[in-house]
């Protein structure tokens, strides 16, 4: 389930003099680089220096120029490599809107390719040393890894309305208002994309089709289309859904690994629980009940009513049942009974979500909400544990048109939309 990730790896001066030359810089360029000089030919002192490599799967080369401090006052330079690579079109050379398992087969096709890539580059000649240790995956750090999961939707407007309830479910505390959602409310109801996340680690949903739609240079090939057209064919109606660890989000303290090695990161299990921590915690798996009647039943069946309110009802169904008698042996009509289905408690829980939903989502409540955090937090919970719908109501107005002409005319359900990530077994690595 990996979509793209990028890989880093500490090159010794004779490997960037190796790939800068390959990549035709001249010798002035080449040492301007290394010893941090101007680049005779762009007029300017250069950190980071990208090399482009048409190869299938790579989609950024570059090299880094770092200047570290020295035990004793004096300074020293290391350089890395990064490689930004999508491993499934690495491995099949091409594109795809399939994601790559992380299988021991698929795993040693990508180590194969990668020496392949590699010798290519650095025109390796198979010496054991420093720079022909480059040609193994296995010796590269992670610097970036990309999880991923695609639903397919019944229709365009589930995608749309599943990003837009992500976005409202998306909670923090009023300490962390740093994390708020990139994309909010409102005008960014047709937004393609979803992002959210801090410097370590980032959720990302968006409509796969519109993205392939919106970056068509990169899928077109000279004068066919037809890997363009595949694509955007087989997108249709997918939401992708990202969890990804970024830079500091690989180092150890983060991890818990004894190191960066790719290779404790291209796991599915490793995969699925960083994915499933994250959007448990953060969006649940519950489903997205619209403020109705079946939202009610739910209620009702999780907080019932008290002794005190089912005596008084009981007692209302009695004086109706005899009103009724009466009117009907004269002859008149009476509206038909209806039953009290919330009481107090329950009432209370449904106040709760449709407050959420009249602010556009939980952060915006949390930031009008009267209470405490902790209080608003235990809301949600018991509504989640005990009624098992997420506390985020899909609004009225995105239902299809009904018989009295309200909506807006999306093609949803009328009454909750399922969660589109199934809750793990509990045979999932904890």
């Amino acid at each position: 389930m990996i979509h793209t990730m990028t890989i880093q790896h500490e090159i010794p001066t004779e490997a960037v003099r190796r790939l800068l030359s390959t990549a035709g810089r001249s010798d002035n360029e080449i040492e301007a680089f290394i010893y941090g000089l101007e680049n005779p030919r762009r007029k300017k002192v250069e950190s980071t220096t990208y090399i482009r490599r048409p190869y299938p799967g790579i989609h950024q080369l570059s090299i880094s120029r770092v200047l570290r401090s020295g035990h004793h006052g004096g300074t020293y330079t290391e350089y890395y490599a990064y490689i930004r690579l999508e491993p499934l079109t690495m491995v099949t050379k091409e594109q795809h809107i399939a994601l790559f398992n992380c299988t021991d087969e698929h795993i040693q096709q990508l180590r194969q390719e990668f020496r392949n890539f590699m010798v290519e580059c650095l025109q390796l000649d198979g010496t054991p040393d420093s720079i022909n240790e480059l040609a193994e995956l296995d010796t590269w750090g992670m610097n970036r890894v990309d999880y991923t999961k695609d639903i397919v939707l019944q229709n365009h407007d589930e995608v749309l309305a599943m990003m837009n309830l992500f976005k409202m479910s998306v909670l923090t505390t009023r300490q962390r208002r740093s994390l708020h959602p990139l994309s909010i409310y409102g005008a960014h109801f047709y937004d393609d994309t979803f992002r959210y996340g801090n410097q370590s680690w980032e959720f990302e949903a968006y409509d796969k089709q519109a993205e392939i739609r919106n970056h068509r240079d990169r899928y077109v090939q000279t004068s066919s289309e037809d890997i363009y057209e595949r694509l955007v064919d087989e997108s249709k109606n997918i939401l992708r859904i990202e969890y990804r660890r970024k830079k500091n989000g690989t180092q150890k303290g983060s991890t818990g690994f004894v190191d960066k090695n790719v290779m404790r990161f291209l796991s599915e299990q490793v995969a699925e629980t960083w994915f499933h921590e994250w959007y448990g915690k953060l969006i649940g798996y519950e489903p997205f009940y619209v403020l109705d009647y079946q939202l009610d039943l739910k209620l009702a069946e999780a907080f019932p009513l008290s002794k005190l309110e089912a005596r008084k009802e009981r007692a209302r169904k009695k004086k109706y049942d005899r009103e009724y008698k009466v009117a009907k042996a004269a002859g008149e009509k009476m509206k038909s009974y209806k039953k009290m289905l919330l009481g107090k408690s329950a009432q209370k829980y449904r106040n709760h979500m449709s407050f959420i939903d009249s602010h556009n989502g939980m952060q915006n409540a949390l930031e009008a909400y009267d209470g405490s955090i902790y209080q608003f937090k235990a809301m949600n919970t018991r509504i989640r544990e005990r009624a098992h719908v997420s506390p985020v109501a899909v609004p009225k107005n995105w239902l299809v048109i009904r018989a009295n002409g309200n909506g807006r005319g999306m093609q949803l359900p009328h009454d909750f939309l399922p969660n589109p990530v199934q809750r793990p077994g509990k045979n999932r690595c904890e």
